[in-house]
């Protein structure tokens, strides 16, 4: 279910709260809405402020929903078609919900983000995404053992030791602008 779901997310988070390196606390910084954003901003869109947050819909509704926008492709034909399948993978993700009210939800996000439909939904292309996020981290972890220091990933996510806090929000940003040609935001 999509509140054990939730819940199972934020447990994995809270335990990142309790990983030490080398026996010192650490941070974590995240790349901020980071496949959307990028996304955005390569078509030349503005990306500020939290991108999922734009209805009444709960947000990690949302979320889920623009990521298998921008994942769902296979065989999809037509605007309407890549709805349909992305509400009959919402259904499967979150059968607690109507299936009408997620096709709802997939119906508002292609709606908000129409702008970026035609490049970027239905058509596989968050593969694409994830690569460009792999280069960044890439080379942030780089930079990190070129120093002999640790840096731990999840996803869009870096952590480090406490001190390297700066160290780590001026690579992520330089990195990503190297690849992006934008900023990011940190959260």
């Amino acid at each position: 279910s999509s509140s054990s779901a939730a819940s199972d997310v934020y447990k994995r988070q809270a335990n990142r709260e309790t990983i030490t390196i080398n026996g010192k606390e650490t941070v974590e910084i995240d790349i901020a809405n980071c496949s959307l954003r990028m996304a955005l901003q390569l078509s030349k869109f503005s990306s500020d402020g939290d991108l999922y947050d734009f209805s009444d819909y709960p947000r990690v509704l949302v979320k889920d929903t623009i990521n298998m926008m921008l994942n769902v492709g296979r065989g999809v034909k037509s605007h309407k078609q890549g709805i349909e399948s992305t509400a009959k993978a919402m259904d499967s993700e979150y059968p607690e919900y109507e299936k009408s009210y997620l096709k709802e939800i997939v119906q508002a996000c292609y709606e908000y983000y129409e702008h970026i439909a035609d490049e970027w939904f239905f058509q596989s292309r968050g593969l694409d995404l994830q690569y460009l996020d792999s280069k960044i981290c890439l080379l942030v972890i780089n930079e990190f053992t070129e120093d002999n220091q640790v840096v731990l990933t999840v996803h869009d996510s870096f952590i480090v030791q406490q001190e390297l806090k700066g160290k780590l929000e001026e690579s992520i940003i330089r990195h990503y602008e190297e690849i992006i040609e934008e900023k990011p935001i940190l959260k």
